[in-house]
């Protein structure tokens, strides 16, 4: 969802495909009375999961799709395109965004959370996978600083109740807030880390540990100035706390 000042817009992933109907992305915007298109259906011919993860900067002009079961062997390395907004219609710019490695069932793309300054934080879905960030240079996409560690994340690409959305960048792309799941008698937590020019450091470290068995961290969103995270516990645990979400500020430097 974008929040321009000049448009409210939406992009809408319909990843599951079958023979006569392939994944795809259409984005619609309000225009005072209803949800109307934006450009034409972004169409992909693969069975990859086109569509999986969606992402909007602000502007609503630049969007961000995951497709985590996309391979180039048959083994759901997962990749990730963005496109943006030209001339009424959705164009792809720089190239397709992987992971680098060669290792199967990565699910790279399974989340992806866009920034306003052309920055794009990318999840993959193994358990104790990686988060990589990515810059536009104007040409192509290239990874800015560190992978950041997931832990302890468990992730069934075929069940949707799976589907989380763990990163989640601030407007200016300098801070990130990443969900971490529990697992073997492990709180679940958020984690928040800063870009400094060269490698992204832990400043935070948000933990519930009235139970174990919350999913605390199960879904994760920043503020625009990145100095609020709110963090998702959506399961009722064992001391009887209903489901939550639970607002933390960040202090300024």
């Amino acid at each position: 969802l974008s929040d321009g000042s000049s448009n409210l817009r939406i992009a809408v992933g319909a990843s599951h495909h079958t023979l006569a109907q392939k994944p795809y992305v259409i984005v619609y915007e309000w225009d005072g009375y209803s949800w109307v298109t934006v450009g034409s259906q972004i169409n992909d011919n693969s069975d990859n999961e086109f569509g999986y993860s969606v992402s909007l900067a602000s502007n609503g002009n630049l969007l961000a799709i995951g497709a985590p079961r996309s391979n180039f062997s048959d083994d759901n390395q997962g990749l990730v395109k963005i496109y943006e907004y030209r001339d009424l219609s959705w164009e792809q710019i720089g190239q397709d965004i992987s992971s680098g490695e060669t290792s199967s069932e990565q699910h790279f793309g399974i989340t992806v959370s866009l920034s306003d300054v052309s920055r794009v934080a990318v999840a993959d879905g193994r358990q104790n996978g990686k988060v990589r960030i990515y810059e536009y240079n104007d040409t192509s996409w290239a990874q800015l600083g560190d992978s950041i560690d997931l832990s302890n994340i468990v992730v069934d690409i075929t069940n949707t109740a799976s589907r989380r959305n763990r990163v989640s960048l601030s407007s200016d792309g300098t801070r990130i807030s990443v969900g971490n799941l529990n697992e073997e008698n492990e709180p679940g937590n958020v984690k928040v880390y800063e870009y400094n020019n060269s490698s992204w450091n832990e400043i935070a470290n948000i933990v519930d540990y009235r139970d174990i068995s919350n999913e605390f961290g199960y879904s994760t969103s920043i503020s625009r100035n990145g100095y609020n995270v709110a963090s998702g516990a959506p399961s009722a645990n064992l001391t009887n706390v209903n489901p939550f979400v639970r607002i933390s500020e960040i202090l300024k430097k």
